[in-house]
């Protein structure tokens, strides 16, 4: 099966920025920040999906695999909703150390963690 240049464009894309990402290296603010905005990246590539199946009506194609198109995008779409899930879940799981992360105390940087 070949693959088209756009879908491959999108495979590198993944491979490029997601997939090299390493949550502890990366930290938590990182992490929480990626896991917050999957729900947009469904979002974006369920209406990309739709939009694709709808423009097939305009041309000899058969409309099972306009359907399909249709339902993988509703499919996709209802991935957001588990990103979401996932990134109120992990803004729980660690509510204390994001909020330090997020409002550190004054001069904080400035201590000496190593012997104190």
């Amino acid at each position: 099966m070949t693959t088209s240049p756009r879908a491959m464009a999108l495979v590198d894309a993944i491979q490029t920025h997601l997939a090299p990402f390493h949550p502890a290296a990366e930290g938590g603010l990182a992490t929480a920040e990626l896991i917050a905005g999957m729900g947009g990246v469904y979002d974006t590539l369920a209406q990309a999906l739709r939009t694709v199946a709808d423009r097939m009506g305009d041309g000899p194609f058969q409309q099972a695999a306009q359907n399909l198109l249709h339902e993988l995008a509703a499919g996709t779409a209802g991935l957001r909703d588990k990103a979401a899930e996932s990134s109120a879940q992990f803004e729980r799981d660690h509510e204390p150390e994001l909020k330090r992360l997020r409002e550190p105390r004054p001069q904080e940087q400035a201590w000496d963690t190593a012997n104190n």
